[in-house]
């Protein structure tokens, strides 16, 4: 059984916006529904603590297909294109592929342009 988990200690309005973003990009990159656990956890902060001050990670917790992202806790758009990242770190994870950095600039960059897209058009109030 798959299970899609968020946690995070920012504010309600932002906690809103950070669902709405995981749940379109998993779907977007076809994680919704694999048969993988995938823990998203938001902190606090621009940068991950215990880290030489990245944004985000994705590290794979076992041999069972369970993954680990945590994403420091950025405004808007840097969010956004950090979430669309390690996301599509975790697709290569759970396919057995190495990260391939390439790959994932041009994926995470697609991924970004097409949810500022839905959310400006069906979650932003204009």
């Amino acid at each position: 059984m798959s299970c899609l988990t968020v946690s995070t200690n920012v504010t309600c309005e932002k906690s809103e916006y950070i669902l709405a973003t995981v749940s379109y990009m998993t779907r977007m990159l076809g994680l919704w529904d694999r048969a993988a656990n995938i823990h998203v956890v938001v902190e606090t902060g621009e940068v991950l603590k215990d880290t030489d001050n990245w944004m985000g990670c994705c590290d794979e917790v076992d041999e069972d297909g369970e993954v680990l992202i945590r994403v420091a806790g950025l405004d808007g758009d840097e969010f956004a294109v950090t979430l669309a990242h390690e996301l599509v770190h975790a697709r290569q994870t759970l396919r057995g592929q190495p990260f391939d950095e390439g790959d994932t600039y041009a994926l995470e960059a697609g991924l970004a342009v097409a949810w500022f897209h839905e959310y400006k058009t069906n979650w932003v109030d204009v």
